[in-house]
């Protein structure tokens, strides 16, 4: 599965040339792999915000350059003005389709974890899971159902996670994916607020006793 994205040659690398092609509201890009000579490219902004949300970063590309090759590819790197949040650099990362690859693939949660109805709070303790396959088989997301989690002492681990046609998950099979913790009782309320409240105390004595020890710095100047 892959969407398609239309890219043109980039000639020139200098700084004014980029900061024109950044102006035509165009993003500087790069193609590169183990098996090609890195293409500089030049591709639109708004299809590459779109094709951004549909593939992500673990879902594959094709790159067309006109009057040039097609590459299939994943999006590696991406590169933002800090002030305007516009992509300023892409790399994308050409794949053989006859090669596994390793890559994160994200998780998303579905449903509803029936504990969390009864005041419990779900935890995501993972957010993405390793795999390896073929380029062909990689997908957007994995999907993680939180109707599995009953009660407070159910978890969901790697292993209760159904794959796509393809994917070998490189995580351990026991590694807690997500969980309902329970809401803190009456007495764990009062003990953290007052466990917060010698905390505070601590800091305002130090506050106190370092401005005592400044005082008497002053003091021993004064008399010199």
């Amino acid at each position: 599965m892959s969407v398609t994205l239309s890219a043109t040659i980039r000639e020139l690398a200098n700084r004014g040339a980029l900061r024109a092609v950044r102006a035509d509201r165009k993003i500087p890009a790069v193609i590169y792999g183990p098996e090609m000579e890195p293409v500089s490219i030049i591709i639109e902004s708004n299809p590459f915000g779109k094709v951004l949300t549909q593939a992500g970063e673990s879902m594959l590309v094709e790159i067309d350059v006109a009057g040039g090759a097609q590459h299939s590819v994943l999006i590696k790197d991406m590169q933002t003005d800090p002030r305007t949040g516009a992509f300023t650099h892409v790399d994308f990362y050409a794949v053989s389709m006859k090669k596994e690859l390793e890559t994160d693939v994200s998780l998303e949660f579905v449903g509803e974890a029936p504990a969390a109805k009864a005041g419990g709070t779900v935890m995501k303790i993972k957010d993405a899971l390793t795999v390896r396959c073929l380029p062909k088989f990689l997908v957007r997301s994995i999907s993680v159902s939180l109707d599995k989690l009953q009660t407070y002492d159910d978890v969901i681990t790697v292993a209760d996670i159904m794959l796509t046609e393809g994917l070998t998950v490189l995580d351990e099979a026991d590694d807690v994916v997500a969980k309902v913790s329970a809401p803190l009782t009456e007495d764990q309320l009062k003990a953290l607020e007052a466990e917060n409240s010698s905390d505070v105390s601590k800091i305002e004595v130090v506050g106190k006793k370092e401005d005592v020890a400044e005082a008497a710095t002053e003091g021993a100047d004064a008399k010199k």
